[in-house]
């Protein structure tokens, strides 16, 4: 009988501390391992809809760019390829300027003068 006794007991014990343990430890615990794991999920959902927005942003750059490389060849001018110096639509006047041999001396020594002094004070 004391056998018995004890054995039932221990039973109680046992289903005392599990419902106990299972109650005040196990269920927080299990709950705050769902919150976290749906925490995760949540952020993984995040980094999807930014990796898809990236692409479809680089994918919207790419068709800018394309547009706007298509529409500067349409809109750029042609050169005239028999006299290579007009452009289609505009033509330029060229001028020739003509300096004597003192004006192009004379600035040959404003332009040394003007290099020298930029460059008097870098020591090699």
């Amino acid at each position: 009988m004391n056998l018995n006794f004890t054995l039932i007991l221990q039973l109680f014990n046992f289903l005392c501390v599990y419902v106990l343990l299972r109650r005040f430890l196990l269920n927080p615990v299990v709950a705050i391992i769902k919150e976290d794991r749906s925490y995760q999920e949540d952020l993984y959902a995040q980094v999807r809809a930014m990796q898809s927005l990236i692409v479809d942003r680089h994918q919207e750059k790419a068709l800018a760019w394309h547009n706007f490389v298509q529409a500067c060849a349409r809109t750029m001018p042609t050169i005239d390829q028999i006299e290579c110096a007009e452009v289609k639509g505009a033509a330029p006047e060229l001028k020739v300027i003509v300096l004597d041999d003192a004006r192009v001396q004379e600035l040959e020594k404003e332009l040394s003068a003007a290099i020298i002094k930029r460059v008097e004070h870098v020591r090699i």
